[in-house]
């Protein structure tokens, strides 16, 4: 126990950004109109659900690079629902999906958005910035290839029946 006790001791300046995070994501999600813009951001002139999930696979990295991916996921899961059902018969799943990954690949950019980046940074008394332009080329790579991946993955549900190239399934008969 009380390796365990010093252990944390030494990371409460992590585990107090940790919860500063989450503070302040919840002050903008309440008062700063964070999901609105973001909502926005992801449908404004969307050209249709895969659109929109591709961007908000793009917005959730953005975010999650500077609050956490963890908190960031969080924050816009309701969101990725409610986008969702904007669009008649789509399924929430793809941009929860795009939540999910979108809020691990935004991670890669700032010491903050992850605990192992925190940790790594402050084991090599890397500066902030230093670690951003980095890492600021994987990270980019990363967003558009985990936002089209989504898009991909979830062509069935974005696209069947909708272009020649995939017809649409027979209806199915009841027994």
């Amino acid at each position: 126990t009380e390796s365990v006790l010093a252990g944390l001791g030494k990371n409460v300046p992590l585990l107090g950004l940790v919860w500063g995070t989450m503070v302040l994501s919840h002050a903008l999600q309440k008062h700063g109109g964070l999901l609105r813009g973001m909502e926005a951001a992801c449908t404004w002139r969307a050209l249709g659900a895969w659109d929109a999930c591709a961007r908000l696979s793009v917005v959730t990295s953005v975010l999650s690079a500077f609050i956490g991916w963890d908190v960031g996921a969080l924050i816009m899961s309701p969101l990725a629902l409610t986008i969702a059902a904007r669009f008649p018969g789509q399924a929430a799943k793809p941009f929860l999906a795009a939540v999910a990954t979108g809020a691990n690949a935004g991670s890669l950019l700032t010491p903050i958005s992850n605990p192992g980046n925190v940790i790594v940074t402050l084991a090599s008394g890397m500066l902030f910035t230093v670690f951003v332009r980095r890492m600021a080329a994987p990270w980019a790579v990363a967003v558009v290839i985990n936002a089209a991946t989504v898009v991909v993955s979830y062509s069935n549900h974005f696209f069947l029946g909708r272009l020649p190239c995939l017809p649409k399934p027979p209806p199915v008969e009841p027994e």
